[in-house]
């Protein structure tokens, strides 16, 4: 159809498994290009929707971090697909499901931070430092990534526990859970 296509770059992350280190090996692996985050669990269900998605960030000035609109599980219920909106201004948090991140954050903001383990609140606290580095968070509704939920972290025993170390780990580093 002629738009262009990203390049994909496919990499063996550390066991055991961190999703905050994980994502940092990728995005010191690309460097210096922007990144787009996409979990294992999840389908893009918009055709060239990854690539729309990342000109659409780069497009819009002072963007930190953008996502997809996600059908499915998704702990931000603002990041679900809303019409007539397409792109949206998200004022606090974006769930990692699927996010674009242009380098200029990265370099601004820094990697995720690996002291949360597993998966949780890592993307809370990415999502705060974007925010007080003065860019914003948005959701474009245009391109659609389904999420069923089905990941394999939530098949392991005590997975709570660890969402609840993260969660603690989070509000002891922000001063509460605001």
């Amino acid at each position: 159809d002629g738009a262009p296509s990203l390049p994909v770059t496919w990499l063996t992350g550390d066991k055991p498994f961190v999703f905050a280190r994980n994502v940092n090996i990728g995005i010191q692996a690309v460097a210096p290009y922007d990144v787009i985050l996409l979990n294992d669990d999840a389908r893009l269900m918009t055709p060239q929707g990854l690539t729309l998605l990342h000109l659409q960030t780069i497009g819009h000035d002072g963007v930190g971090v953008a996502s997809p609109a996600i059908t499915g599980d998704v702990c931000n219920p603002r990041q679900r697909r809303h019409w007539p909106e397409r792109w949206r201004v998200e004022p606090k948090m974006l769930a990692f499901v699927c996010v674009c991140i242009p380098r200029a954050t990265i370099d601004r903001v820094g990697l995720l931070d690996e002291q949360f383990v597993h998966y949780g609140y890592d993307d809370n606290d990415y999502s705060r430092r974007v925010l007080d580095a003065g860019l914003g968070l948005a959701v474009w509704d245009e391109c659609i990534v389904a999420h069923d939920g089905k990941s394999s972290y939530r098949q392991q025993i005590g997975w709570e526990k660890l969402m609840a170390k993260n969660k603690a780990l989070f509000e002891a580093k922000w001063g509460g859970s605001k």
